[in-house]
């Protein structure tokens, strides 16, 4: 399969490699994103729509159902605002103390309404990971679809080791959040494509084979 883009530069080169290898590609272009910032989810969104993504509204069964994590002053559309909460109460709403940022990926996942997910997190502080690392861990050895992490600060380094272990990389811009979904989104479309007949060629001898015959 030939795949051919232009990388704008070694960064975005980098993304690409990081996700083309442990990431499941996309089936489609609708992206559900959950944010512990309202506002920067706002900005998530608008570099999917640029990069040709859709941000869907998520459908009332798939909200219902959002409402068991995401606090009453949250959001349950998409993007789905889990507020800051999640990092201060990580223990959930639910019996078994489910985590309630693993348990709206979940929901998520499960709805059949997106094809990718974007979690923006603050992960300046490790800790944040560490508490979830558990149950992100569980959850990412079940997911049949790119989840893609963009922090809107700094990262830690014991964030970025973290992540990296239970399979899942760090993007430090929405921008480059988009361009590598996009990217994914249009190799899978080449593998969709019905296969291509092998191209007949005609052998034809050069003018030294046929002299060399005649001999």
């Amino acid at each position: 399969v030939l795949f051919r883009s232009r990388m704008e530069d070694e960064e975005e080169m980098c993304d690409a490699a990081a996700a083309f290898s442990r990431l499941p590609l996309p089936r489609g272009n609708r992206v559900g994103i959950v944010t512990t910032s309202g506002g920067t989810g706002v900005l998530m969104a608008d570099a999917c729509e640029m990069a040709g993504l859709k941000v869907p509204l998520l459908d009332e069964a798939t909200q219902k159902a959002l409402t068991a994590y995401v606090p009453s002053f949250g959001s349950t559309v998409n993007p789905v605002d889990v507020t800051a909460q999640v990092s201060i109460n990580p223990v959930g709403t639910q019996k078994g103390a489910v985590s309630p940022l693993v348990g709206t990926l979940k929901v998520l996942a499960d709805s059949g309404a997106v094809d990718a997910i974007v979690l923006v997190v603050n992960l300046s502080d490790g800790d944040v990971v560490l508490r979830e690392r558990e149950h992100l861990a569980g959850f990412m050895k079940t997911l049949k679809m790119p989840l893609l992490v963009y922090t809107h600060a700094q990262a830690s380094e014991d964030s970025l080791d973290l992540l990296w272990s239970i399979g899942l990389s760090c993007f430090g811009s929405t921008r480059r959040v988009a361009r590598t979904l996009q990217l994914m989104l249009a190799y899978q479309r080449i593998l969709e494509r019905p296969p291509v007949p092998a191209a007949s060629f005609r052998i034809t001898r050069t003018r030294s084979e046929e002299h060399t015959s005649e001999l």
